[in-house]
């Protein structure tokens, strides 16, 4: 039961996030970027925020992933930073501690 309770939240997530989430897993920025720009006027069909199963943004993926291009992407589309300054520290990322202090928290 306590699984099913945590998975409850993103069972809601629609084809198209999943695939977005698959794209940052990969570094693939051409085919994130491509999906962001496909959805931009159609917030209600895609959120950039949205969240994988184990509860990760796309930009804490690209976080754990050491992934700056892919982090700049995020970023310049306004994505929410929430906690991803600290997840770089304790990742011990530099390079994506730098980039998000450079972006107005």
């Amino acid at each position: 039961y306590h699984f099913q309770h945590l998975n409850f939240p993103f069972e809601g997530a629609n084809p198209e996030e999943k695939r977005f989430l698959l794209f940052v897993e990969r570094g693939d920025c051409a085919s994130a970027a491509r999906t962001i720009k496909s959805y931009k006027s159609k917030p209600y069909l895609f959120d950039i925020n949205c969240t994988d199963p184990l509860g990760r943004s796309s930009l804490s993926i690209a976080i754990i992933n050491e992934n700056p291009e892919m982090m700049e992407l995020l970023l310049e589309e306004s994505i929410q930073v929430k906690d991803a300054l600290l997840l770089a520290i304790s990742e011990e990322y530099v390079e994506g501690v730098e980039l998000l202090l450079q972006v107005r928290l």
